[in-house]
């Protein structure tokens, strides 16, 4: 493997924070497992391979290499201008490098500089996540690595649980239904639980079969209230207020009804109450002891 050359141009990129170099496009390594992160868009690539013919490579738009553990000049952002630059006959092309400590961290830069571009696909959204689920961490320190994730693609965290739940346990057909964008996360997920737990979720015009906490809920407020208070504490934990939506729950309702009202909510986000899952919890087994 050929090693980097140096800056060909003096004083090029002067006054940036990274240094442009220029690398031959034979010797950049393509990591299959960052390359599968984002397809191609056909389209673009065309109008790149015509302005690279015509115009040459922008330099002020250089891509980004990593030099793995084994010394390799591993490409991490750049997939399109890179097959632009090979398809229309450039032998080099301008290189800024980033240093990383793993391959898991470099995965994380690239999916944040697809983000930054354009809207994530449900395709590129379920590869993400199957990162985290293989034990990918990518802790800064300033939250959990669901959370920093959910950020990171511009998505909610319920929306990140929901699709977490369609690939751990979604029949193929509901997962390959939700990649090619057919369905949306939440129907996904919502029928996916439904085959898990066929009696919990149950058709809206079967009434007879709504579940007691429901009712439960309904006597203390009324129906569109309680839909009301559920809007917003989803709302309130999707943008990481769990405070304030442990307080809205303990203001409206008694501490014998909490847990119902838990109950209702998706799995995502009671998911992310503990306090409301330990104080009901209690309640519950209180109210329960002889």
């Amino acid at each position: 493997m050929a090693k980097l050359q140096a800056p060909q141009t003096a004083g090029f990129n002067a006054g940036n924070s990274y240094n442009v170099r220029f690398i031959r496009i034979k010797d950049i390594v393509i990591n299959q497992e960052i390359a599968k992160l984002f397809a191609i868009e056909e389209n673009v690539l065309e109008g790149l391979i015509k302005n690279i013919q015509e115009f040459g490579f922008n330099k002020e738009e250089p891509v980004t290499i990593w030099i793995d553990e084994q010394g390799n000049p591993v490409l991490v952002d750049g997939r399109t201008r890179y097959t632009a630059a090979m398809e229309a006959g450039l032998d080099e092309i301008p290189y800024v490098a980033r240093e990383f400590k793993s391959l898991e961290e470099a995965i994380f830069y690239t999916i944040k500089r697809q983000v930054v571009r354009r809207s994530i696909t449900p395709s590129e959204l379920v590869t993400a996540i199957q990162l985290q689920i293989k034990g990918r961490k990518i802790a800064d320190g300033t939250g959990r690595n669901m959370d920093i994730l959910a950020k990171t693609l511009k998505v909610s965290p319920s929306t990140l649980f929901q699709v977490k739940n369609i690939i751990e346990n979604a029949p193929p057909e509901i997962l390959e239904s939700f990649k090619k964008g057919k369905i949306s996360a939440k129907k996904a997920d919502t029928e996916t639980r439904r085959l898990q737990n066929p009696e919990k979720y149950t058709s809206d015009k079967d009434e007879s079969k709504t579940p007691k906490h429901d009712t439960k809920c309904s006597d203390i407020l009324p129906h569109h209230r309680s839909a009301v208070l559920k809007s917003v504490v989803i709302l309130l934990v999707d943008s990481g207020q769990r405070a304030a939506a442990e307080k809205v729950i303990n203001h409206f309702y008694r501490k014998n009804e909490k847990q119902s009202f838990y109950d209702s909510l998706p799995e995502a986000i009671s998911t992310q109450l503990p306090l409301v899952v330990q104080t009901s919890a209690k309640v519950h087994q209180q109210t329960n002891d002889p």
